[in-house]
């Protein structure tokens, strides 16, 4: 939850300001999801480092899961869903790939004019792997690329990336100048 906990939190006082019946359970491991009907919903879970189920009945549910999680066989660690998902659901899970997001902050050189449009808050490419967010109104002549990687990517360097960034920007301005950039901000 590192960094979305915001969220949870927000759904979480929502939920005890309503005057229904609720739980609330975070950092446990789902075992199985179980339906007889729509309105009966049985949850095995494993609270934070404990191996024994507990398991809580109710009419509507919330559950969060990684794609891998989703991905893994019951007897693989997975979750065991009762009844199973859809076929079409499960094959689109199977096609689906996960990645990571990665935020690359380049600092350019303060004595240069800045080569892309100030005024612009996002800057689109071509390239799906980034997207960018000019910084500039609030830290001159900083950009900030979202980089999405797959596969071989994820075990890219941090020097491969910053490579990877400065080809697509010159690739959008046609210019030189992005290599005259100060520093790669953590």
């Amino acid at each position: 939850m590192e960094g979305y906990d915001f969220l949870v939190q927000d759904l979480e006082q929502n939920i005890r300001s309503s005057k229904q019946h609720h739980h609330i359970i975070q950092s446990s491991t789902v075992q199985s999801v179980t339906s007889a009907d729509t309105r009966d919903i049985t949850i095995a879970y494993a609270e934070n480092g404990q191996t024994e189920p507990k398991a809580i009945c109710a009419d509507f549910v919330c559950i969060a899961l990684p794609l891998g999680v989703l991905k893994l066989a019951a007897d693989n660690g997975g979750v065991a869903f009762a009844p199973r998902f859809p076929e079409r659901r499960m094959e689109a899970q199977r096609h689906m790939k996960m990645g990571s997001e990665n935020k690359i902050i380049l600092a350019f050189d303060t004595s240069a004019k800045p080569f892309w449009p100030t005024e612009r808050l996002y800057l689109q490419c071509t390239d799906r792997r980034f997207r960018w967010l000019n910084l500039h109104s609030h830290k001159p002549r900083v950009l900030c690329a979202h980089f999405v990687s797959v596969g071989d990517e994820m075990e890219w360097t941090e020097a491969e990336v910053v490579a990877a960034a400065r080809e697509v920007l010159e690739q959008m301005f046609f210019c030189q100048q992005v290599r005259s950039f100060d520093r790669v901000a953590p």
